[in-house]
């Protein structure tokens, strides 16, 4: 899988049913925002971008780079109460970090 593909996958499977569920519950009952949507996005295509621009992977380099996006996803997600990343969004992050690392 291609980078591309990877970004792809993150809008259409992800941050499509943030927003759906963002749009349906409004901000005050989702316990998260746009701003926050926006934010995780940001992660992962920056997770996606990190890897791809190593020229010479090796697991230090990606293992830091793993470690950078899960961090970053968690407190992120601690932020809204957890209320951001469901279990289903969880499993394709972990998709995206396993296939991609």
């Amino acid at each position: 899988m291609n980078t591309i593909i990877y970004k792809e996958k993150i809008i259409s499977e992800i941050i499509k049913e943030m927003l759906g569920f963002l749009d349906d519950e409004g901000e005050e009952n989702a316990g998260f925002g746009k701003d926050d949507v926006r934010e995780c996005k940001e992660i992962l295509f920056d997770y996606i971008n990190s890897l791809a621009d190593i020229e010479e992977p090796c697991d230090d380099e990606i293992l830091a780079e793993v470690e950078s996006a899960v961090v970053s996803l968690g407190e992120l997600n601690e932020n809204t109460g957890g209320a951001l990343i469901e279990a289903v969004d969880k499993e394709i992050i972990l998709e995206i970090i396993a296939d991609k690392a």
